[in-house]
């Protein structure tokens, strides 16, 4: 990020003669810095700035929750999409410390095989604690995934239906896409078209 976070009124908390701590950034560009205040900040920053100022903004609270030991309830919703591999990995990295808070209980939400099978490999979920849900115009269905499934999603009915169901194949465009990045990186025009399906 091209800006550090700097505390406007740290003493008059410390003391005690207001509720809460004031944050500014220091933004650098071309090797100067200004002071702004989050309001202008957001108006400046490109999308994916604005995105990891609000996870570093969640990444406060969280740890503010942690110290106070107070029983918390985090609702994730595809936290790791539109994010490099490196990132990806920081984020799991940081989902297991919180798994492992006594006062923490998280609800992972997530359409990504890929994603959901890295959080079990890592221990940040358990076998009897992953659901599939499929929406009817009637309701929603909640069910136990097989071990089969999050293992090996391929051997189920994705492989079997790849080739007459659009639901599989849609199904698919996620790990299509990683394998591209992967291989051929994510300027590759087979990968953008994929992205952009995503």
């Amino acid at each position: 990020m091209p800006f550090t976070l700097v505390p406007r009124n740290r003493v008059k908390v410390m003391l005690a003669q207001e509720p809460f701590l004031t944050i500014d950034f220091d933004f650098m560009d071309g090797g100067g810095s200004t002071r702004v205040d989050r309001e202008h900040l957001l108006r400046v920053l490109s999308t994916g700035e604005k995105k990891t100022l609000y996870i570093l903004n969640i990444l406060f609270e969280v740890e503010a929750r942690k110290k106070s030991g107070e029983l918390s309830l985090f609702v994730i919703d595809d936290i790791a999409d539109s994010f490099d591999y490196k990132n990806k990995y920081a984020i799991i990295h940081y989902l297991k410390e919180m798994a492992a808070e006594t006062n923490f209980r998280m609800v992972i939400l997530t359409h990504n095989f890929d994603f959901l099978r890295t959080i079990y490999g890592r221990g940040v979920v358990s076998w009897g604690e992953c659901f599939m849900a499929e929406k009817s115009a009637e309701r929603v269905k909640f069910s136990k995934m097989s071990g089969n499934l999050i293992n090996n999603p391929f051997e189920g009915d994705l492989k079997k239906k790849m080739f007459t169901s659009a639901l599989e194949r849609i199904a698919c465009i996620p790990f299509a896409r990683n394998i591209l990045e992967y291989s051929r990186g994510s300027k590759d025009p087979d990968y953008l078209h994929f992205d952009r399906a995503c």
